[in-house]
Order: C-alpha cells, then sequence, then structure tokens
C-alpha cells in the first residue's frame, strides 16, 4: 500500500510495525483481537473490532465471564462433499474457575468439550458420573505436562536472590518433595518423577539421563545438610532465618489452570519439614501471571510447556533468560535485560548463563536431529540442569479430557499438549453437534 505511512500516521502509529502489532495483538493466536476489544475508538478508526483471521472460528465478545467465537464465513476449509466448515456456527466459551463447580456442570451434561485445566484425581469422579450426564471422559498422553518450581533468581529483595541463587537451595528443595507420595495422592500412581529441563525428552535424542533423574529422591537428611551448608540455620520453633536473622519464608502463588491444588498443599508441608515457612496462596490465571511477570513472586510455577523439540527448534523462548513468555513467565527477567541492553540495565547472569543466548542461535540455525543440534541441545540442557534453574515434580502424566456425547467427530487424542495447540491437530472444524 503506497499509503502506508501516511495512513498509520494519520491513527498515531509511530510505525507500520506498531500498527500491524497493535490490529494483531500480543497473541499467538491471530483469532483473539483483544486490543481492538478493548478500545473501541481505534477499532472504530480502523474499520472493524474484528480482524481477518485464517482461524475456523472468529472472536467476537469478550468480558471476564467468558468469550463467544462464530464460524468464519471466509474459512479456506470444505469437507469431501464440498460444504463449507466448520460445521458448528457459534461457540460460547464460560470462565469458571471454581473447579467443584467445573466438575457440576460437566456431571449435569452442561458442557460440551473441556480439555484445559482438567486434573487426573477428578477422573474417576468424572467417570463414575459419565453415564447420568451423557458425557465421554477418557484419558491422553502429554507432552510439557510436568508442573515445575523455579525460584526467582532475579528477586527484588537481595537476600532471597542470594540465597536463589545458590543452585544448593533448589537441589534441597528438591529432595524434600516426597514425589512418591505426590504421584499416589495427586497423580494415581500414575507418571514418573523427573525433573524440568528446557526440552520435552521424548521428543529429542540429546537429554542426558542425570539432568531427568538428579535429586528427585526423597531425602530430608541430605536436604537439610545442604541448607545447613548454605548457612541458614533454625532458630527459634525449628524454623530456618536468613543471614538478615529474619525468618526464611517464601510465599506459593499459582492459579489451579496451571497447577493441581493438592500438589501444592503437599509441597507446603514437606518444604516447612525442612524448616522453610511456606505461605499458600491461589489466585486467578490473570492475577498470576501479572504479579509474575512484575517479578513480584517467589517462585515461579506452571505446568513445562513450550518444550517440544519441534517447538524449540524454533523459538528459543523457553531456552534463554527470561525462559518464558507472558503465559508461562520463568523468571529472569533482570537478566533478560541486562542482555537486551548490553549490560547498561538489569542484572549481570552467572558465565554459563550467558553462553545460553550464543548457543540457543547456534541451536536455531541447525536442523532438529542433525548431529550439531543434538550436541548445541545437550549443552543447552547441560546448563539449565547444573543451575536446576527449574525444580520439576512428575512427568508422563495421562490426563483427562471430557465431551458430551452430542458432540459427533472427536478423534482420539494421542497427544495432549500446548505445544501443539492442544486439538489443532485433530481438526475440530469438523465436528458437528447431533440433535
Amino acid at each position: 500500500n503506497d499509503d502506508a505511512a501516511a495512513l498509520r500516521a494519520e491513527h498515531g502509529f509511530a510505525s507500520e510495525k506498531e500498527a500491524v502489532d497493535f490490529y494483531y495483538g500480543a497473541s499467538d493466536w491471530k483469532d483473539v483481537p483483544s486490543p481492538l476489544l478493548k478500545d473501541p475508538a481505534k477499532a472504530a478508526a480502523i474499520g472493524t473490532a474484528v480482524m481477518p483471521t485464517l482461524e475456523s472460528h472468529i472472536l467476537v465478545a469478550e468480558d471476564s465471564n467468558g468469550r463467544r467465537l462464530v464460524a468464519n464465513p471466509y474459512f479456506h476449509m470444505v469437507d469431501t462433499a464440498g460444504n463449507q466448515l466448520p460445521y458448528i456456527n457459534e461457540i460460547r466459551e464460560d470462565y469458571i474457575p471454581e473447579r467443584d463447580v467445573v466438575n457440576l456442570k460437566v456431571m449435569n451434561g452442561e458442557i460440551t468439550w473441556k480439555q484445559q485445566a482438567m486434573e487426573l484425581n477428578d477422573f474417576p469422579l468424572l467417570k463414575e458420573n459419565e453415564a447420568k450426564g451423557n458425557y465421554t471422559v477418557t484419558l491422553a498422553p502429554t507432552l510439557g505436562e510436568t508442573v515445575y518450581y523455579s525460584f526467582a533468581r532475579n528477586h527484588k529483595d537481595p537476600v532471597l536472590r542470594e540465597i536463589f541463587n545458590d543452585p544448593r537451595f533448589s537441589q534441597a528443595m528438591s529432595m524434600g518433595l516426597d514425589r512418591g507420595e505426590i504421584r499416589e495422592i495427586v497423580y494415581l500412581g500414575q507418571g514418573t518423577p523427573a525433573q524440568a529441563i528446557p526440552v520435552e525428552a521424548r521428543t529429542v535424542d540429546f537429554v542426558p539421563e542425570y539432568a531427568l533423574t538428579q535429586f528427585t529422591q526423597h531425602d530430608v537428611d541430605a536436604a537439610n545438610a545442604l541448607l545447613d551448608e548454605m548457612g541458614l540455620t533454625k532458630g527459634p520453633g525449628g524454623k530456618r532465618m536468613r543471614p538478615d536473622g529474619k525468618p526464611l519464608a517464601i510465599r506459593i502463588l499459582f492459579a489451579s489452570q496451571g497447577s493441581p491444588v493438592q500438589l501444592h498443599e503437599l509441597a507446603r508441608g514437606m518444604w516447612e519439614d525442612l524448616g522453610i515457612t511456606v505461605d499458600l496462596r491461589e489466585v486467578t490465571s490473570d492475577e498470576y501471571r501479572a504479579t509474575a511477570n512484575a517479578n513480584d513472586v517467589d517462585v515461579f510455577i506452571w505446568k513445562n510447556d513450550g518444550i517440544s523439540g519441534p517447538f524449540i527448534a524454533q523459538d528459543a523462548t523457553m531456552l534463554v533468560p527470561p525462559f518464558g513468555d507472558f503465559f508461562n513467565p520463568g523468571g529472569g527477567f533482570e537478566w533478560a535485560k541486562w542482555h537486551q541492553t548490553d549490560g547498561a540495565e538489569g542484572i549481570e547472569p552467572p558465565a554459563d548463563i550467558k553462553k545460553l543466548w550464543d548457543l540457543a542461535d547456534q541451536f536455531l540455525s541447525v536442523p532438529l536431529g542433525s548431529e550439531d543440534s543434538s550436541r548445541i541441545g545437550e549443552e543447552i540442557v547441560r546448563i539449565h540442569a547444573d543451575n536446576m534453574l527449574k525444580i520439576g515434580v512428575v512427568a508422563e502424566i495421562p490426563s483427562p479430557y471430557v465431551y458430551h456425547n452430542s458432540l459427533q467427530n472427536v478423534q482420539p487424542l494421542t497427544a495432549k499438549t500446548y505445544d501443539y495447540y492442544w486439538t489443532y491437530p485433530y481438526r475440530p472444524q469438523q465436528w458437528f453437534l447431533e440433535n
């Protein structure tokens, strides 16, 4: 468009890029025009509150209660008989944060499809009421479902920052977790205890075994010895003290969309057995993300997603500081700022963390599965593992999904993962509702 510069200036954008970024929003999903919906004046100036999309449905309304999507009349797919897809004309997505309310709605047959934020320990209850609610609940293999704890290496409190930057602290907290008990109570005896690393081991060939298994044994004596070695001595009531004489206390802020409540309740008790005061607070996903992205949490917590081989081969977000994105923040914000400003701002990272940026650039430049890719990938994994940047809990967990029996043409999920965009590979545009 020869008039692009004049048009973007007319609408107050500093560059064409800024205009495009505003139009498409900050999401990787190109059907989410949230900036336009939230700014009616600019939407009117552009001429629409709904953007062009290649997706099967268009988002037309969104508020705190949910969102509404309608079929895209220009969707590029048809079925084998030439009928326009998608078959389903309208989707109403309800936001219901209370897990018990969600389960009740499922059991009452009020939900057509539910996949995200479903916990394995709800599966028996949902299975028991399957016929009553006229729905099907089943299990799918997962990738990137390992919940991680990542202590804030760039914490705003310099004392906690020093404690959290010592790998011995993460090693001790890891051995303080009884993964066997967690596996039985939270995951119904399913899954395998494992650490969290920046790549899904089942999708690549370069993960050294120790990176998954180190410090996963439940060893309270060894954990206490490491904390003693760090100088975190016990004071009154057996509570550990910080070097400045204050009690060592951490807050676990979490959202149930990213991790099970029961897990954190168990972790709190296990860590308190080490003499550490733990405050536990559940918040909404939006509140957790806002707080974590402001670097105002003691520990970053979510499912360790965005790490499958095909994903990281084109996106190094999880490999380098801050080790995450807006939806799954991983800390390391000040390290990232140091790198982005050539040391003018932020906090200088340790020497091996500095290597990650160069290694990630190299990793992105070679084909996944090649000898060079595996060599570079292994070096990246070793740096993460040796620094214990993230503590994993249980991996390879099957996960439930549920759909009402009126929903037809649903194919079995062979992998349930954010990395492959949930149902995207299973052509949900071909689902239909039976009257």
